[in-house]
This record gives C-alpha cells, sequence and structure tokens, in this order.
C-alpha cells in the first residue's frame, strides 16, 4: 500500500503476517513470492495477538 514516501508491505511467513514500512519508491505485486532480510539498523516489534509494544531494538 503506496503512502507517498514509504510504503506498506505486509508478508506472510509460515502463516504469520509480517508488516513493514519501507521507504522509498517500490511497487510490490499482491501474491507474488519475494525475498526479504532485516538489514534495516532499528526495529520495533509487536504482539501478533494484542498488538501492543514488545521492544525496539538494533541488529547490530
Amino acid at each position: 500500500m503506496p503512502s507517498g514516501m514509504e510504503t506498506i508491505v505486509k508478508i506472510e511467513v509460515d502463516g504469520y503476517i509480517l508488516t513493514s514500512v519501507v521507504f522509498g519508491n517500490i511497487d510490490f505485486t499482491i501474491g507474488d513470492d519475494i525475498s526479504f532480510d532485516f538489514s534495516s539498523k532499528s526495529i520495533i516489534l509487536f504482539n501478533r495477538k494484542n498488538q501492543r509494544f514488545i521492544a525496539t531494538g538494533s541488529l547490530e
């Protein structure tokens, strides 16, 4: 879902939905298989059941 300078991406992995914000102009097609990694310096985690904040951190 493009929304200006960022795109909200929802990825299904083993029955779980991962939601991410990707900065820049990127177009994806619904249903396509994609590869992804966690290359950002900062991530924020939320509980999938109650959507509450869990933690924030760095991959470095």
